[in-house]
C-alpha cells in the first residue's frame, strides 16, 4: 500500500507500531493491516519477513498445525 500524505495515513491507520519489533510502520488494529513508515525501506520489512519466515520452517515441519503469526508492538495512537 503506497500512502502519500499524512491525511491519508491518519485515515487508514490507527497506531505507529513495530513489526518484529525492529520495522517500524503505520497500523491498523481493527483491520490488521500495515504500511511500512516513511523513512524505512520496503526491502528491509521483505529482508525481517524473510528471516522469520525461515524461523518458522523447522516448526511447521514439526507441527504443521503451527500457524505462525505476524506481530506488532503498538506504539503511540496516531492523533487524527
Amino acid at each position: 500500500m503506497i500512502l502519500q500524505t499524512q491525511k491519508q495515513i491518519k485515515k487508514e491507520f490507527t497506531h505507529n507500531a513495530m513489526m518484529f519489533g525492529v520495522v517500524p510502520v503505520y497500523y491498523n488494529k481493527e483491520e490488521n493491516i500495515y504500511c511500512v513508515r516513511n523513512g524505512c525501506p520496503r526491502f528491509y520489512s521483505e529482508l525481517v519477513i524473510f528471516i522469520v519466515k525461515m524461523y518458522w520452517i523447522p516448526i511447521q515441519i514439526i507441527n504443521p498445525k503451527c500457524e505462525p503469526k505476524m506481530w506488532f508492538r503498538l506504539g503511540n495512537k496516531i492523533k487524527k
